[in-house]
């Protein structure tokens, strides 16, 4: 586990009897946003491949902002705390429905989920 992840998980349990059906619907969409995050992220990582494989081709050249250790050792650490982030929100976001998922199955509504928390 993450510290990112850790942290919303105990702040999910801790709100998780409180919360209505709908704030959960709500959270449980930070899961689809966790995908386009990391369909960005993809991009992002793509574009700085290619600044690579264009300096290696140049033999020697060097383009782009992140040449020396200091820039990259940021660029890694700033990379790496979106895909915590990430991993955060798809991990709150599948809690969230769980429990929508719990709750209609423990209130006999097959097909759907209550208004209110218990």
């Amino acid at each position: 586990m993450t510290v990112m992840i850790d942290s919303t998980r105990t702040l999910f349990e801790a709100a998780r009897p409180h919360l209505t059906d709908a704030d959960l619907s709500a959270v449980a969409g930070l899961a689809e946003h966790a995908a386009d995050d990391a369909r960005r992220m993809s991009a992002v990582c793509d574009g700085l491949a290619c600044i690579i494989e264009s300096d290696a081709a140049r033999q020697g050249a060097r383009a782009g902002s992140f040449q020396g250790g200091e820039s990259i050792f940021g660029l890694l650490c700033s990379l790496g705390a979106a895909f915590d982030s990430i991993g955060a929100k798809a991990d709150l976001g599948d809690s969230a429905r769980a429990e929508l998922l719990a709750r209609a199955k423990g209130a006999g509504w097959p097909g759907g989920a209550r208004g209110a928390a218990k």
